[in-house]
């Protein structure tokens, strides 16, 4: 189990060329991305690898670019998309 948000978890996404890379949105506004390595992980995980922050309001989704490695979109309920290269 991973328990990092301080809120509901909105939407979450595999990374397309980083099998392992797990991104998840909250309604703590915030974004975090997890290193889902079998051999690494352990009950409750808790510790994010990169937390983003930016949005005012809860997120409503989040997609990785089929073609731009590391390229993470969001939205959120404050009107507005963002873009963020990760580099994870």
């Amino acid at each position: 189990m991973i328990r990092g948000h301080k809120g509901v978890v909105t939407d979450l996404a595999f990374s397309p060329f980083a099998d392992n890379l797990l991104a998840s949105g909250s309604a703590d506004n915030t974004i975090k991305l997890w290193e889902m390595n079998h051999e690494k992980i352990k009950d409750n995980q808790q510790d994010a690898i990169v937390t983003l922050s930016g949005h005012g309001r809860p997120l409503s989704g989040l997609a990785w670019h089929h073609i731009a490695k590391n390229t993470l979109a969001t939205t959120s309920q404050d009107t507005t998309a963002r873009l963020w290269d990760v580099m994870a």
